[in-house]
């Protein structure tokens, strides 16, 4: 496994907790490694964060509301579209197919920016992220055993 998923994890564990420090250095980690690697796990943990915040019996009005909650606490709304964040989520709950006109920065930050809010919104204990993050990892592995036997 490849360092990124480690970087990826360390950024998602300092956003959730607020180190602003964290944050640069797993940032500065994953843009060294030109994300290689990291976008696969990036789409693990928001799907999990997602499918943990929507369970069955959500409505298209709860994804709504809680991307534009998610927005309006946000220090740049401006920086992440509803709708794109909205595709994003109805993706991750296998609603929809992801567009494949959008571009990494159109997709990576709500993907970072909802989970966030969602893993926030859980306050997890540290035993209970180190389970989170072990489910992403296996997930993520199961992926790539998955395209290389295809």
């Amino acid at each position: 496994m490849t360092t990124a998923p480690n970087a990826v994890t360390a950024l998602f564990r300092a956003a959730i907790g607020g180190d602003s420090d964290g944050i640069d250095a797993a940032t500065k980690r994953l843009d060294g490694d030109g994300w290689a690697g990291s976008v696969r796990h990036v789409f693990a943990v928001f799907g999990q964060a997602v499918q943990r915040r929507f369970p069955p019996g959500y409505t298209r009005a709860d994804i709504v509301h809680f991307v534009a909650d998610v927005r309006a606490a946000s220090h740049d709304p401006g920086s992440m579209s509803a709708d794109i964040a909205e595709e994003l989520v109805r993706v991750a709950l296998g609603e929809a197919d992801l567009d494949p006109e959008l571009g990494f920065e159109e997709v990576i930050t709500p993907q970072i920016s909802l989970a966030v809010a969602i893993l926030r919104e859980e306050r997890l204990s540290d035993a209970e992220l180190d389970e989170f993050f072990t489910d992403v990892e296996l997930q993520v592995e199961g992926w790539l055993a998955a395209d290389r036997e295809a």
